[in-house]
């Protein structure tokens, strides 16, 4: 089995995403070879990935708190449920310049507080991924959430949107597919829903030229079949993560926020 299908099986066993970097720790601390040689059960292998991506998370998690100045001492409290959030905060640099300003913003607000709020300090400068979809007929998709005050440079936010990006979409860059082609998608899909089947090629054709009377670009159906095509095939995004996959983590995130919801009923309380 290839690293990529182990990973992939892992990631279905475990019902969420392994980035790239997670990846890379999971292989350096040899739990992928130990399991290669026969050394781990896939069972054991299973629980110790799921306690790596735990302790991993959780340092990013503490690493981001840190940064924004919430990280506190903590004392004993009832049981707490996680905040219902999507698979995960994503561990995105700033520039130095913007780091080093944020922190002496932190500084700043220290200043004019006081001690007694040492460490309460909130900078709202994070990124998260969120599934959604895919409980109903309608597509999973990865949404990106970002949150910035509003000094952070625009490159800042374009590079940090871009490196979530990268890690979430399986095309390198989007389809250079014309409008038109899209319009075209989009009318053949309504005038479906409108009808309840799909009508005929050379209907459409008509209905499009009705309401689009300038579009003289369609010799016949078949040139109009051709473009609702290309349009299909290039709408719906292309992550690396399969449908089922991003639909399961949606899912489990609407378990999670149903919990979270009940958890006052059950003595305990949200973060």
């Amino acid at each position: 089995m290839s690293e990529q299908e182990l990973r992939a099986r892992l990631q279905r066993a475990l019902h969420t995403r392994i980035s790239a970097a997670e990846w890379l720790d999971i292989k350096d601390q040899g739990h992928v070879r130990d399991y290669d040689d026969e050394d781990l059960s896939w069972r054991d292998l299973c629980e110790i990935v799921d306690e790596v991506l735990r302790r991993l998370r959780r340092h990013v998690e503490n690493t981001q708190r840190e940064q924004r100045g919430e990280l506190l001492l903590e004392t004993k409290s009832p049981e707490r449920l996680p905040e219902p959030t999507g698979v995960t905060a994503v561990p995105a640099p700033l520039t130095d310049r913007t780091a080093a300003r944020a922190a002496a913003l932190d500084a700043l607000d220290q200043l004019h507080l006081g001690p007694t709020a040492w460490g309460r300090i909130r900078r709202e400068i994070s990124s998260k991924i969120r599934p959604q979809g895919g409980l109903d007929e309608a597509l999973p998709q990865w949404l990106i959430e970002l949150k910035f005050e509003a000094w952070v440079p625009a490159e800042d936010v374009r590079s940090i949107y871009q490196h979530v990006q990268r890690d979430l979409l399986a095309e390198e860059a989007c389809p250079k597919t014309q409008p038109r082609t899209f319009r075209v998608a989009q009318f053949v899909w309504e005038e479906e829903l409108r009808s309840g089947k799909r009508p005929s090629w050379p209907d459409l054709l008509e209905r499009w030229k009705e309401r689009n009377p300038d579009d003289k670009g369609f010799t016949d159906w078949r040139a109009f079949r051709t473009c609702f095509k290309r349009g299909e095939e290039a709408t719906p995004p292309r992550y690396k993560d399969s449908n089922a996959h991003i639909a399961s983590e949606a899912r489990r995130l609407q378990q999670l926020k149903e919990r979270w919801e009940e958890g006052p009923r059950f003595g305990l309380r949200p973060y």
